[in-house]
């Protein structure tokens, strides 16, 4: 089975195939609803990645809202590193959607990261919390160099799915209200494994959620 997975992922051949089969398998329904049934289907089944945002509230903000994205790796196992990360592809998918995002240079608590969020003018808070920042051996070079490495017991420990998930807190930087809170949860799927890393996810992830946060 390990095998047959390997062979799957190495040839993106295999992908097409996979999509050229849902897309004969109900050759009446409309192509575009195949389509998306057979990416939902993937994405339960564990084949294609998956990403899950949920939210407390649902608000939607002007494009001219101006965000301030805190750097928060205090406390946390992942160290700076991780959270600079982190605060780097947050401030990137902000950038795309809204005219004016600052990000910090340094973690910060949260109390510290209001006060720079006021004292820089910026409407709102961007406050994330890492839980999850799952990164296995994901290119077939790390792979191979873990066969030659390792033993057995390691590899099956080692290998696996990548998997992120963050929370952001969203904040009116003058009152300290909570606007929302986002959890978002990303992992990498069978057919995905070589190619999703967890920026990428998070990448993802992320865009999905500020673009909900858009009014148009």
């Amino acid at each position: 089975m390990f095998q047959l997975i390997i062979l799957v992922l190495k040839f993106p051949l295999a992908r097409a195939c996979f999509v050229v089969i849902l897309l004969f398998s109900n050759a009446c329904s409309n192509v575009q609803s195949v389509v998306y049934d057979g990416l939902n289907a993937g994405r339960s089944a564990g084949l294609l990645a998956n990403h899950k945002i949920d939210r407390t509230n649902h608000w939607v903000l002007p494009v001219d809202s101006s965000f301030y994205v805190a750097v928060n790796s205090i406390g946390s196992e992942y160290g700076d590193t991780i959270g600079v990360k982190v605060s780097e592809i947050i401030h990137q998918e902000v950038s795309k959607r809204f005219h004016s995002v600052m990000k910090a240079d340094a973690a910060e608590s949260l109390d510290y990261a209001k006060n720079s969020a006021n004292l820089n003018g910026l409407d709102y808070l961007v406050y994330p919390n890492i839980f999850v920042w799952r990164d296995t051996p994901g290119t077939w070079t790390e792979i191979g160099q873990l066969l030659r490495s390792s033993s057995s017991s390691a590899i099956v420990n080692e290998f696996g799915l990548n998997r992120v998930m963050v929370q952001i807190v969203l904040l009116e930087s003058s009152t300290g209200l909570v606007i929302d809170i986002a959890s978002i949860e990303s992992q990498s799927g069978l057919l995905t494994l070589y190619e999703e890393s967890p920026d990428s996810l998070l990448v993802t992830g992320v865009g999905q959620y500020f673009q909900s946060l858009q009014r148009y």
